[in-house]
């Protein structure tokens, strides 16, 4: 039998789940994106799927793809990041491979950021040290978030980095 606070946790993670999918996610989908589920080969590992689990979120702009992946803590911590870049029309050439357009993920983007809850000190969206894990916090950090999504889309239509956004991803 779980403890507790096993259970707790468990409980608050499916929360904060629901809570991006039903508040965070619309906002993509309201300004163009959609939802790609995981492909067969990442529903195959547990840890692909812990991170991913809305699969990823994608917008044609001209012939470039934007993509967004909402990860979260792959041992099942509650906090989440945002990953967001631009796909080339003519895919991603890494030194071992060549990936298509639509077959790419943000981490193999030389153009990839991050979404962080905080400027100076980047940190994913998640509890502080004194924040109690209830359903009223895990609002907040949905809401931080969705309060913060405006920096991505202008990032998107100008390229223009944003005070809580990092690069990050494969660099050559």
């Amino acid at each position: 039998m779980l403890k507790p606070e096993i259970k707790k946790s468990a409980n608050i993670r499916n929360i904060l789940l629901q809570d991006v999918q039903n508040r965070l996610l619309k906002i993509f989908i309201d300004k163009g994106f959609v939802i790609f589920p995981l492909t067969p080969e990442e529903q195959k590992s547990t840890e692909i799927k812990n991170a991913f689990p809305l699969g990823r979120l994608k917008r044609v702009n001209g012939k470039k793809l934007e993509i967004v992946e909402i990860q979260f803590d792959k041992h099942g911590k509650t906090k989440f990041i945002i990953n967001f870049g631009v796909v080339p029309e003519e895919g991603v050439i890494l030194p071992w491979t060549r990936i298509e357009q639509n077959d790419a993920d943000v981490s193999a983007l030389s153009e990839a950021f991050r979404l962080y809850s905080r400027s100076i000190y980047p940190s994913w969206f998640e509890f502080g040290i004194l924040s109690e894990e209830t359903e009223e916090n895990v609002k907040k950090l949905v809401s931080k978030a969705i309060e913060l999504y405006p920096e991505i889309e202008t990032w998107f239509s100008t390229r223009v980095v944003g005070k809580h956004m990092r690069k990050f991803g494969f660099n050559l």
